[in-house]
């Protein structure tokens, strides 16, 4: 090889075998500056990957084949109830929601329904869907949507619970609408408008059980779980999708070298590291430095 580049930095390098449009362009251009946390379970642990070091605690959870690498098996034989989870994500109270918008994006995938509601990331104590915050159950046949203020509460039932793998996004648009989406379609939505003063930073945020650590989840897969501080549209949720789903159409590849040179886009393009290359800093997590 010749021609080599001298002290230089890539990121996010992504090819697609179409011609994109204004829109799409755009899409790629703002990279989700407004992600506060992905945690994509590739490295078998709770790691956040977006470069904002909001990391969590795994507690018993192992780590199996997902959507994209690796997945976080949560199981819990006491779960979907008032007893203590042993398998549970702790992401602790780093995350400021206060009186802000904000999504919530994973992929779910569980053959055991939670009759009495397990919890896949919540922080708010659900001993009842009426206690102050919101949660994001897993019930006997679908997902569950909760946001509750003051003795007043908001649900949306919106994705099955039936052994495959799922997109689900839920925005939170803190003086209008809760919106969920299904893979990348919307399922559903209320309106939450009447609690746009109350403050949600109430504890801990917690994947896999409630704030007290209560109301596991019994035996369940999540993936590439993401937070950002915006109301996603439509399109976003759509593209979010997309990003993931087997096989991802037109993209080719989707280097994001965050530690390697894999290939995201799900379809095994994966590079090789040849001669002096390191990670560093970059615009969206790690960005790679040739010398």
């Amino acid at each position: 090889f010749k021609n080599g580049l001298n002290n230089a930095y890539l990121d996010e390098l992504k090819v697609y075998s179409k011609l994109m449009s204004k829109e799409e362009i755009l899409a790629d251009y703002e990279l989700n500056d407004d992600e506060i946390l992905h945690l994509s379970f590739n490295d078998e642990n709770a790691n956040d990957v977006s470069g904002n070091g909001n990391h969590g605690e795994a507690f018993d959870v192992t780590y199996e084949q997902g959507v994209d690498g690796k997945a976080a098996h949560i199981v819990n034989a006491n779960g979907s109830s008032s007893k203590k989870a042993a398998s549970y994500i702790n992401l602790g109270d780093q995350i400021d929601f206060s009186t802000n918008d904000f999504t919530i994006s994973f992929w779910y995938k569980s053959n055991v329904g939670n009759e009495n509601g397990g919890t896949i990331i919540s922080n708010k104590d659900y001993d009842s869907g009426v206690n102050d915050g919101f949660a994001i159950g897993s019930f006997t046949k679908e997902i569950r949507a909760n946001f509750a203020f003051g003795g007043s509460r908001k649900d949306i039932k919106f994705t099955p619970i039936d052994g495959l793998w799922h997109h689900n996004v839920i925005t939170f648009d803190r003086d209008g609408k809760m919106i969920t989406y299904t893979d990348g379609a919307k399922s559903g939505e209320a309106d939450i408008s009447k609690y746009a003063n109350d403050n949600i930073n109430l504890g801990d945020l917690v994947i896999g059980a409630d704030r007290n650590k209560c109301y596991g989840l019994l035996d369940s897969y999540l993936d590439e779980v993401k937070v950002f501080t915006s109301v996603k549209s439509g399109y976003e949720v759509e593209k979010l999708y997309q990003e993931f789903k087997t096989v991802i159409g037109d993209r080719l590849l989707s280097a994001s070298f965050d530690g390697n040179v894999e290939d995201a886009s799900g379809n095994h393009n994966n590079g090789k590291i040849q001669g002096n290359v390191e990670y560093v800093d970059g615009v969206k997590g790690k960005a790679v430095h040739i010398t």
